[in-house]
């Protein structure tokens, strides 16, 4: 037992020298678990030895469509505020909602589609004033 493992610990030294030589020499690939169990097991199909350089390249050869590439580093973008549909007013909190301007609020709230339904952009607005009202109630009955 204690051999099978001496066995196995010398076979994986073997696999890690030579997948470090193989992949210093191609930089394009991921050094990944996976790209190196794929190259290894080609190697050992071929009783080919596991730390010759040789014997990667001609793994790398007949395996080279299922090598994962390096995956290259794509900065986060810069997480944006969301952007409303409409022009409305800065709004927050209640206090924003009760000094709004009487015609701007009056706008927003009445405003009407060709048919003299809501329009989609009023509906929004009372939506938002809505939360808001709803978030400072819902704070008031907390207390």
């Amino acid at each position: 037992m204690a051999n099978e493992k001496l066995i196995a610990a010398q076979k994986q030294v073997k696999i890690d020298q030579g997948a470090l030589s193989f992949f210093q020499k191609h930089p394009e690939l991921n050094p990944c678990e996976a790209n190196v169990s794929i190259l290894s097991s080609e190697i050992m199909l071929k009783n080919l030895p596991l730390d010759d350089i040789k014997s990667w390249e001609k793994a790398f050869e007949t395996v080279s469509g299922m090598l994962a590439p390096r995956m290259t580093e794509t900065p986060a973008p810069e997480s944006e505020p969301e952007k409303w549909l409409y022009a409305f007013p800065e709004i927050h909190t209640p206090a924003d909602v009760k000094n709004l301007d009487g015609k701007i609020f009056k706008d927003f709230w009445n405003d009407k589609d060709k048919s003299g339904k809501p329009s989609k952009k009023s509906l929004e607005f009372r939506a938002v004033v809505q939360a808001i009202l709803d978030k400072a109630n819902a704070a008031r009955g907390k207390r």
